[in-house]
This record gives C-alpha cells, structure tokens and sequence, in this order.
C-alpha cells in the first residue's frame, strides 16, 4: 500500500511540474504576442503615414511636404491671452 502512494506521489508531482511548465509556457506566449501585436499596430501606422505622405506628394504636384515648425511655448500662451 505505502508502494502505492508513493507512486501515486512521484505521478503528482511529475503532472505538477508539466502543469508549471505549460503555465510559463503561456505565460511566455502571451508575451509574445502582446509584442507582435505591438508590432503589426505600428507597422499599420506607419504604413497608414506613408499613405498618406504619398497623397499629400501626389496632391502637391510631386514636391515633398514642407514642414512647418511647431509654434513656440511663449507663443501658444500669448495665443491663448488674446
């Protein structure tokens, strides 16, 4: 009977350490995937602002965007003063 138990032990604690390693397992896949999905959304941005920098060429007769600088932090706040 002790022989039993034991054996029944060793086969719970063999399953317990399967049970650990798939849970790290999963665990580390859905790391992974939060990265790729990461990864696809800015690959989408990115290409959605290519996109859109070609129509903007296309629309400006094949000249590249100008960039216009960003106003000022004193000029933002007279802005708002007036």
């Amino acid at each position: 009977m002790l022989a039993a138990l034991a054996e029944a032990n060793r086969k719970a604690e063999t399953a317990h350490k399967a049970v650990l390693g798939l849970r790290d397992e999963v665990a580390k896949v859905r790391r992974d995937n939060a990265r790729h999905k990461g990864l696809l959304a800015s690959e989408a941005r990115s290409g959605r602002r290519e996109d859109f920098d070609e129509e903007v060429q296309q629309e400006s007769g094949g000249q590249p965007p100008r960039e216009v600088p960003a106003p000022s932090r004193s000029r933002m706040q007279e802005e708002r003063q007036s």
